[in-house]
């Protein structure tokens, strides 16, 4: 998939926050080399993921939050928002 909004998670890794750096790295590989066909396909890769509509939102083990709009048709996600634990 073609990653947009990826500044959003640089920036929530750049934040001083460094337990969430190597989540958010590996979120950003995981996206760009998924193959989604459908919203179903991405909560299979993501099943703690809540869903809103054509939307996710993901929880990292280091706490960040990242929603997430997908349009498979398109192969593309955009990242909407990343937030730190502590916001």
């Amino acid at each position: 998939m073609k990653l947009m909004g990826r500044h959003l998670l640089h920036q929530l890794a750049a934040e001083g926050q460094s337990e969430h750096a190597g989540a958010l790295g590996a979120l950003c590989a995981e996206l760009e080399a998924a193959e989604w066909t459908d919203i179903a396909s991405a909560l299979e890769t993501f099943p703690a993921a809540v869903r809103d509509g054509h939307c996710i939102e993901i929880h990292t083990v280091a706490g960040a939050s990242v929603r997430l709009a997908i349009n498979c048709a398109a192969g593309v996600v955009l990242v909407e928002s990343a937030r730190g634990a502590r916001e």
